[in-house]
């Protein structure tokens, strides 16, 4: 247990979870100023076109890279903090996305959306050691080869 640092798998799990919802949010605000430029709904605040069959393929492709990207963030954090092991460490991070996941799996309610969120718990841990791995490379002496 002493290759595992708590301290850096918690500070990369809170990164990942910050980022991502600040980052989906951004998102979020942005795709509905672009609707309401683009469209003149009957009522100004027309919500549900934030509603998931409303929303397009774009928008929800834009969400999973920028979540992918901030699972590799929190490798990297937690792989920077923890100091050694940084891909044990960096896959660790994403254990709140994981968990997070399960429950997301257990309270959803449409079974054709639960293949999706399958892959992407799956998809979790893999970001965060390549964000440890990233850190891991930086960190390391490169030897030139003449």
């Amino acid at each position: 247990m002493s290759r595992i640092s708590f301290k850096a798998v918690w500070i990369g799990a809170v990164t990942d979870m910050v980022s991502s919802t600040i980052s989906g949010a951004l998102i979020a605000i942005a795709f509905v100023v672009i609707l309401h430029l683009t469209r003149t709904p009957s009522n100004p605040l027309d919500w549900t076109l934030l509603k998931p069959e409303n929303q397009n393929s774009l928008l929800y492709g834009i969400q999973v890279i920028v979540g992918a990207a901030c699972s590799i963030l929190a490798g990297f954090v937690a792989a920077w903090v923890a100091q050694h092991d940084e891909l044990l460490n960096g896959a660790l991070s994403s254990f709140a996305c994981v968990l997070l996941g399960i429950l997301a799996i257990a309270a959803d309610k449409d079974p054709h959306l639960r293949l999706t969120h399958i892959l992407l718990l799956i998809a979790s841990p893999p970001f965060g050691l390549l964000g440890g791995y990233i850190r891991h490379r930086l960190k390391t002496p490169q030897v030139r080869q003449l």
